[in-house]
């Protein structure tokens, strides 16, 4: 076995609305995980195969051969060679129908994403939302890609918000065609992660992207924060020591005293500093990180953000 279960469901379920999982091939992962997806629905067993394919190299004529039990033995029984029987074991005669709508839910509640699923065209749902805001679409197949309506319809089911796109095999030109649209699309295999209970998950780090561009962009006219291309809401006195802290690094005047903060702000500066720790990382995945842009120079008394000078844009 190569790919995890849940991947070879969604690769099977996007070449075939009414892909099956054959017998044979979940027989060796059957097991609590598999239990799962049949009580989910995901996974509906099909009736008991009656028929089973030719020999390859058959010259009898027959589409099928009967399957017969004969005591203990099952066999696929050529027409008119015995010899050319073919031993079968019982779970050789079960398939499973996967239901994608099932799937996709089940993937998304094992994602944390909270939000319920929903089904925005054919083969396109909105699985959710990012505790950053994120909206996370999945495409099921490719047509649902190509087709031109679909980077309107996913800015329409999330107006103003960073979106990504999960999708089979996307290409290059797709991508940058999504990109423009301010839609990052991303391959739903590789945003796999292996799940607590033996279904994947998808990895939340894996459908946010890094930005092209500034980490932190700070629009002072309009009082807004951008992190990471994701607006953040920063509260005004924060904001204008974030702005501060940014103009500091953008400038090359290095960390910024506590006393010039409290001059600049009426605020004591530790006090100050913590709120905007408290802005900067509230509903985000990468919470302890974004804290951790604003260090203490306590040999200085100063405190300092500490991101590159090209990873800031400030904007009057």
């Amino acid at each position: 076995m190569t790919a995890t279960l849940t991947a070879l469901l969604l690769q099977r379920s996007e070449q075939d609305p009414q892909a099956l999982l054959w017998g044979r091939e979940a027989k060796p992962r059957f097991g609590p995980a598999f239990d799962r997806l049949l009580a989910a629905g995901v996974l509906v067993e099909e009736p008991p195969f009656e028929f089973w394919s030719t020999c390859e190299d058959c010259d009898c004529d027959f589409d099928w051969r009967r399957i017969q039990y004969l005591g203990e033995r099952i066999v696929a029984a050529c027409p008119i060679d015995a010899s050319a029987d073919t031993e079968l074991e019982p779970d050789d005669l079960r398939s499973f129908l996967i239901h994608a709508p099932a799937l996709v839910a089940l993937l998304a509640e094992e994602s944390g994403l909270a939000d319920p699923v929903e089904k925005i065209a054919p083969d396109l749902w909105l699985l959710g939302r990012l505790p950053c805001g994120r909206a996370v679409f999945l495409a099921r197949t490719m047509g649902a890609i190509a087709h031109p309506g679909t980077t309107l319809l996913i800015r329409a089911f999330a107006p103003g918000a960073a979106a990504t796109l999960l999708a089979p095999s996307p290409t290059a030109a797709a991508s940058r065609r999504f990109l423009e649209a301010g839609i990052d699309l991303v391959e739903t295999v590789a945003a796999l992660r292996p799940g607590a209970r033996g279904i994947d998950r998808l990895d939340q780090h894996a459908l946010a992207p890094k930005t092209v561009g500034p980490r932190l962009s700070i629009q002072v006219a309009a009082r807004t924060v951008l992190v990471d291309g994701s607006p953040q809401r920063v509260p005004s006195q924060p904001f204008n020591l974030l702005a501060l802290l940014a103009r500091a690094v953008r400038d090359g005047a290095g960390p910024v005293s506590n006393r010039a903060i409290e001059e600049a702000t009426g605020r004591d500066a530790r006090d100050l500093v913590r709120e905007l720790r408290d802005a900067l990382s509230v509903d985000r995945l990468n919470r302890s990180d974004l804290r951790d842009w604003i260090k203490a120079r306590r040999s200085l008394g100063a405190f300092e953000l500490v991101l590159d000078p090209e990873e800031i844009e400030v904007v009057a």
